[in-house]
């Protein structure tokens, strides 16, 4: 299924690697706020590690799991799992996320578009704002034209 908004660019460090030399881009990755059932709903698999789960809580070390995309990108051939990193702030220094789990790559932008790096935080551990998605048995179907329908030959609006 993919998502239209291109989620939260965030620039991060990674634990024990170098930053990019000055004048080059930082690391960027598009963090996604997901509950703990968002793979399973949307069909994505887990490639390594585990899922998120609802006791990623705010009292537990912070987690994340990553797409294929940022496995690749940032940690090449060498399993993420089990490593950290942190997002860069200008205010204070941001909490380790630690690396529970690698996901596979979805088409958030549309099917001609490459995966880009996303990683996604569980939602128990968020405080910002979020975009609820829903999977439903079957296809969508609205319903608001049926509203006010009385059944034939009724006047649902009187007189």
């Amino acid at each position: 299924m993919p998502v239209i908004t291109p989620g939260i660019r965030s620039a991060f460090a990674i634990d024990g690697k170098a930053d990019p030399p000055p004048g080059q881009p930082p690391l960027l990755a598009n963090n996604r706020v997901v509950s703990s059932g968002y793979f399973r709903a949307l069909g994505i698999p887990l490639i390594n590690g585990r899922s998120l789960s609802n006791q990623d809580t705010a009292q537990a070390p912070f987690a994340a799991v990553i797409n294929q995309a940022m496995a690749k990108r940032y940690w090449g051939d060498e399993s993420p799992v089990g490593k950290r990193f942190r997002l860069l702030s200008h205010t204070g220094t941001p909490p380790w996320i630690n690396v529970v789990g690698v996901a596979g790559d979805i088409h958030q932008g549309g099917l001609d578009v490459l995966p880009l790096p996303e990683f996604y935080t569980p939602l128990t551990q968020e405080t910002r704002s979020i975009c609820p998605a829903t999977r439903t048995p079957g296809p969508y179907r609205r319903r608001s034209n049926e509203r006010g329908r009385g059944r034939e030959g009724s006047n649902p609006g009187g007189g």
